[in-house]
Parts: C-alpha cells; structure tokens; sequence
C-alpha cells in the first residue's frame, strides 16, 4: 500500500468512526425526553393520527389510508421487523429518522467538497462543515421529529437523494431515483415542493457558464423514473381503494367547514410563537452567504431551494392555503448552508484573533442547537393514558354492537379551543379503538341533552358552532342507529349533566354510554399502553440500526463506500422498506406481523448482494474519489 493509499485509508476510517459518534449523539438528542421525562408515547400532536392510520392500514391494507400510506407502510415494516408495538415504533421511527436526517446532510456536504475538488482539503475545513451539517440539520430535524413522522421522512430521502445526485455516477442517479419515489409515496405533497427545488437547481446548472448539461440530465431522470415508479405504486393502492378520510387537524376542520378567516388567522399565531425557535437572524444570513457564494452542484441545490422557501412562505401568508412555518421547517437550506458558512466566517474573524472567532461561531452555533432544543424541552406526547383508559372501556362496549354502528363520542369544552380538542379526541378515540371500528367513529360537539333532541349545541361561538353543525351532519348522513359515548376526559361537563338526567351507565373509569343501555358486562378493549422510557430509548436504537442494516447495502452500491456509503444508509434502509412495504401490501401481505420482517431481511440482503456485484474499482472507494477524477469523463460534471 502506497503512502497516499495508507493516508487515505486512515482518513477514510476517521471520518466513518466520527460519524458513528454523531449518530449516536442525535440519536441521544431526539430519546433523551422518554425517560428524562417519563413520556411513554410518541410525541407530537399528529402522533395519534400517524398511530391510528398505522393501525388502521395493518387492519384492511394500505389502502384503508389512501395517499398517506407511506409512512404507516414504513411503521408496519419496522414494527414486524423488531417485534414492537405500532406506538412505540413511532417513537423509535422519529427518533432515528431525525438521527438519519443529519447523516445525509453530512454526506450531502462532504460529497459535494469532493464534487469541486476539496476532498482532501488539509485544514480539515471539509470535514467541519459536514460535521456542522450533521448536527445543525439534525437538531433542525426536531421540527418535524415533534410528531410530522411523514415529512420527516421525505426530508431523509430527498436530502439522500440530493447527495446521490451530486455524485454523479450512474448507480448513485438510479438510487437518487429510487430515493424519490420513496419520498413520494411518503409525502405526496412535499414531493411536489421538493421537484420544484430539482427542477430550479437543473435549470440553473444547464442556463451556466459552464457544462451543466450532464447534471441536468441525471437530475431530470432521477425525478422522471422516481416520480413514475412511485406514482405507479401509489397509484395502485388507490385503484379501488375506499380510502377512510376524516378531519385529522384543525385545520382540516377550518377549511371544511368554510372558515378561511380563522384559518389564516390560526397559521400567523402558529408562525407568531414558533419563528423564534428557528433563529432566523442567525441561521438565514449564513445560508444566504453560503448560497451565494457556494460553487457548484450544492450551491445550486442551495439557492434553489432558497428561493422555494422564500417563495412559498411568501404565498403561504398571502394566500392563507398553507402554514408558513412548515415551509420553515422544510428548510434545511438554513442549517446546511449555516454549516458551510461557518468556517469562512471563522477564518474571516481569526484576523482579530482565534479565541474570538472561535467564541463568536460556538456562540451562533449554540444558538441554532438552542433553538431545536427548546422545541424538545415542550414537546410532549398527545396521547394520555386515563383518555385511553377511558376508550379502552368504550372500545369493549362498542365491539357488542352491531356490524357498522355508528360510535358517537360527545366532545366539548365551550372555549375557543374547541376545534384542536374536537380534531384531537377523535383521533385519540380511533387510536385507542379496536382497528375494525375506527371506521364507525363519530364526533358530536355539545351535551348530552342536546344530542338526544337531535339538536347542534350553539353557543354563540363561531367555531364550536359550526363544529357542532358539521358534525351532527356527518352522523344524520352516516343513517342507522347509533351508540353515544361520553369521556370524562373530553367532555367534563357533558360527564357531569348526563349523571344529573340519569342518562348514562358508567361503564369504565371516566367513561359512559347513553341511553338506550347496552345490556350485559363488557370488558375493556386492550387499548395501546405508555412504555417505560427506557424501553423506548431501545426502540429508537434498534429503529436506527435496522435502517442501517437495511440500507447500508443499497447505499454502498450506489454511491459506493467510505463516508457517503456509511452517512445514506439510513435514508437508504428508509426507502427501501417504503418501497418494499407498498410492494408487499399490493401482493396481498398484511404489514405488521412477522411476514414484514422476513421482507425486510430480503431486501437489505438484495442490497448487500448488490454491493458485492458492483464493478470492483467502485467497491470501497469514497464517492468523492471517484468524482474528483477517478471515473470516466462522462461522470465528472466539471
């Protein structure tokens, strides 16, 4: 082994071996709050929609979930591969997705130094900034680690799929495609964000001074052949499909019901209380320095989706259509430009002398970390054990009724927070029910007396009103005789009134049935139950390292070895088990068992097969490498 092979060698195993250790320290990041604060559910507010939809689609199939099957494909796959239950596997799946997220930052950066020549860089410059990325887009991650499992997951792909693109090989263009059509399954919505920012940054390197045609090339079919493959598997779980839509937000309510004031209004308070977590002051001027100044493939990618961003917030407030502050947290262009920036900023300030300019970027960078660490000191699960308690004996009472009973639960509180407790207990109840009756489930906003005259609740309050009427609707055009339930936990009052009339039966802790009464004693159903935190720091390692196992394989054959192999395969183990998931379902599997996990050692095997019939030049060798000169002419962009 020559000298420079020795040198590279020991540097490739440095930068695999400081890798390892920044993914443990994200990971820590994102568990550290279950035992810390004896959290024994998945955090977030959409926590409970992702568990019922997860629950709901290992019941009937994907397609009981229609577009949003990607996410609950992926938690069925992982939940039959570690043999856990489908709410802790959301914990662990956030946790190491979040984990994932910084890992392919840091191979978008480091693969990108290598695309302009700054592999080898001996100030250890290069290095910095892909550990910065890692960190600062991880951390950033826990915008969407707080409960937005679907987003979180395209963000893993997409950033993946980015770093392929940026390679430059052949293998790495078929793997960035793969990586989309994940990602579309995952979240239609995003896609579309995301092929807008491809599309920019391919129109910017073709409209160039210099020869941008291959990368154009490699981008377009990358978006082409992932968005058909994804759209066809997509497509084929709504063929047929009576996919089960309901009001899952609040939003969702506001816009159903026609209430576009206070739709806007809801998403300038939301942007109001959250923009400060982002350190936008800190965080937009070192992305837009990076943008600007940023050479080649990465800078592109960076401007372009700048102007995503900027552009979207902007017709967000202006349109009232879409919160402005998700496209804030879709923005990673502000942590990985900011992990670029930095180290021009410090060599900038050493002028004046290191220890400052070493105190001024700790400070920055602290500020940044400081933000998403606020965000998960008041993260909190949304899912409470005496609301499932109180579910579970409903759930035992309903499964006595007959085939398609309508389940009414009766919600109220009379604030102006109505619509989010009205959105949230229904999912709660579907989360807590037996999976074959979340599609007879039914929310009325009001009392009890109210309901048995056939009548909405009206207060005077626009949104509870309205909420009162729409859903009394929904339950007339639903027919048949329905069974009512009142929880203690979402309606107090309710509770109460209807034991003064004597018109309910306790059936469980906090939990009534109205008249006419059921007859007979019924058990509680076994609802989901909080696990110790402990056990869930477990599930978000074990989720970690099935991705890793899973993907690592797909990831070295294509875009070979070293950093960029080891820092994807997580994004890659992601879409391979989207992809595998979707394809399972369609060929008549139900996810979930043990079925799921037995696909899943199928397809990381296929990787590593894979990886092991990859041409021998490529095998091993980091792909900045190979894109610094070590492949054919037609490989290198510039």
């Amino acid at each position: 082994m020559s000298q420079e092979a020795g040198r590279r060698s020991k540097q490739s195993a440095a930068d695999l071996a400081l890798l390892v250790g920044v993914a443990v320290l994200l990971l820590a990041f994102f568990v550290w709050r279950y035992p810390a604060k004896g959290f024994g559910f998945p955090v977030g507010p959409d926590a409970p929609v992702y568990l019922w939809w997860t629950r709901l689609a290992g019941h009937e199939g994907l397609s009981a979930v229609g577009v949003r099957s990607g996410l609950p494909a992926l938690a069925l796959m992982m939940a039959g591969a570690l043999h856990v239950s489908q709410a802790e596997v959301l914990a662990g799946l956030g946790a190491a997705l979040g984990a994932a997220t910084g890992l392919a930052a840091a191979a978008l950066v480091a693969t990108a130094a290598a695309a302009v020549g700054e592999w080898a860089d001996p100030a250890g410059a290069t290095r910095l900034r892909w550990v910065l990325a890692a960190v600062l887009a991880g951390t950033f991650a826990i915008h969407l680690a707080d409960g937005y499992y679907a987003n979180l997951a395209f963000v893993v792909v997409f950033l993946a799929a980015c770093a392929a693109l940026i390679c430059g090989t052949r293998p790495a263009t078929v793997g960035a495609g793969a990586l989309l059509a994940a990602g579309a399954i995952a979240h239609p919505l995003f896609f579309a964000v995301g092929t807008v920012i491809l599309v920019l940054a391919a129109a910017s390197s073709l409209l160039g001074k210099h020869d941008g045609r291959r990368e154009g090339v490699r981008i377009a079919a990358a978006l082409v052949g992932g968005g058909a493959a994804g759209g066809a598997l997509l497509g084929s779980v709504l063929i047929g499909a009576d996919p089960y839509t309901v009001d899952t937000s609040k939003d969702a309510f506001l816009r159903r019901a026609g209430l576009d004031s206070s739709l806007r209004h809801d998403y300038l308070d939301r942007l109001s209380r959250h923009w400060a977590r982002y350190w936008l002051p800190v965080s937009v001027p070192l992305a837009g320095w990076a943008a600007l100044r940023e050479r080649g493939p990465l800078g592109r990618l960076l401007r372009a989706w700048g102007v995503v961003t900027v552009v979207g917030i902007a017709g967000a407030l202006v349109t009232g259509l879409a919160p402005a502050d998700r496209f804030i947290t879709f923005a990673y262009v502000l942590p990985t430009g900011a992990a670029i920036a930095l180290p021009w900023l410090w060599q900038r300030l050493a002028a004046r002398g290191r220890i400052l300019a070493t105190s001024i970027c700790a400070l920055l960078v602290a500020a940044m970390i400081g933000g998403a660490f606020v965000t998960s000191l008041r993260s909190r699960p949304f899912l409470e054990p005496a609301e499932l308690r109180a579910v579970a004996a409903a759930g035992g009472v309903a499964e006595s009724a007959p085939a398609g009973t309508p389940l009414v639960f009766l919600v109220d509180n009379r604030r102006p927070t109505i619509s989010f407790l009205a959105t949230r207990a229904g999912n709660v109840i579907r989360a807590g029910l037996p999976p074959g009756l979340i599609r007879d489930v039914y929310v009325y906003v009001g009392s009890p007396r109210q309901f048995l005259a056939g009548r909405p609740t009206l207060i005077g309050e626009d949104e509870h009103d309205a909420l009162s009427r729409l859903y009394l609707r929904d339950l007339r055009a639903a027919g048949g005789r329905p069974m009512a339930f009142v929880l203690r936990p979402f309606n107090p009052a309710g509770f109460r009134e209807a034991g003064i009339d004597r018109t309910r039966e306790i059936i469980g802790p906090g939990a009534a049935v109205l008249q006419p009464f059921p007859r007979g004693v019924f058990p509680g159903y076994d609802a989901p139950r909080p696990a110790p935190g402990w056990r869930l720091v477990l599930v978000g390692l074990a989720s970690l390292g099935l991705l890793v196992a899973v993907g690592l394989g797909w990831s070295v054959a294509s875009v070979g070895g070293g950093l960029a192999g080891g820092a994807l395969a997580p994004a890659f183990g992601a879409g391979a088990l989207v992809l595998a998931g979707v394809l399972a379902d369609r060929l008549g599997l139900r996810l979930g068992g043990p079925g799921s996990g037995a696909v899943a050692a199928a397809v990381g095997v296929a990787g590593y097969v894979l990886a092991l019939v990859r041409p021998r030049r490529d095998r091993g060798q980091p792909a900045g490498e190979r894109i610094a000169g070590a492949q054919a002419p037609d490989e290198v962009d510039e």
